[in-house]
């Protein structure tokens, strides 16, 4: 009789499923056009077609599990996909919808991450009407090494700087700024 016990008590948690879903979502879908527009208009290019898979988890610990991310980020890409928390902790979809398919789309110019995370949050309108303590030398910060609170201050910062830049340029002037600095 014990030996029936014990497989059985190995077993159970081996047999935990998924329950995430999956849609696909793409810069042309109507609740994304002026965002779309927003992104055109600051980097200077159309914004493709592509329709991206998208992971939503239906737990912050299925998300980990999916993305490989920290409990604490919200949504996040890897390999050409879009990973989400629970559709209840987001404040707006589309915002982080957004803000994801930016980083996406500028994937492609192998930008310095605080460059994209400036871009991603312009087109989102992340930081709108917020105030948080910016940092100081975000080129030399790794995001990967930050907290919670300190990468809000971070993505914040990286809004700040890639928005005074753009005023006197466009992303071919940030690309050019990157190559520089390289």
């Amino acid at each position: 009789m014990k030996k029936i016990i014990i497989l059985f008590i190995l077993l159970v948690p081996v047999s935990a499923t998924f329950s995430f879903s999956v849609m696909y979502v793409s810069w042309y879908d109507n609740n994304l056009t002026e965002y779309r527009e927003r992104f055109e208009e600051n980097v200077g290019k159309a914004a493709t077609s592509t329709d991206y898979r998208v992971y939503i988890a239906s737990s912050v610990s299925e998300f980990v599990e999916l993305s490989g991310l920290p409990y604490w980020v919200l949504a996040g890409i890897r390999n050409n996909e879009i990973y989400l928390q629970p559709l209840s902790l987001h404040e707006s979809i589309i915002t982080t919808l957004a803000h994801e398919l930016t980083h996406l789309a500028l994937q492609r110019y192998e930008l310095a991450y605080w460059i994209e995370e400036g871009l991603a949050c312009i087109v989102a309108r992340n930081w709108e009407g917020k105030t948080l303590q910016p940092l100081n030398d975000i080129e030399d910060i790794n995001p990967k090494e930050l907290d919670y609170y300190r990468y809000q201050n971070y993505s914040y910062t990286c809004w700040m700087k890639v928005s005074r830049l753009l005023e006197n340029g466009s992303l071919l002037d940030l690309l050019e700024l990157e190559r520089m600095n390289r």
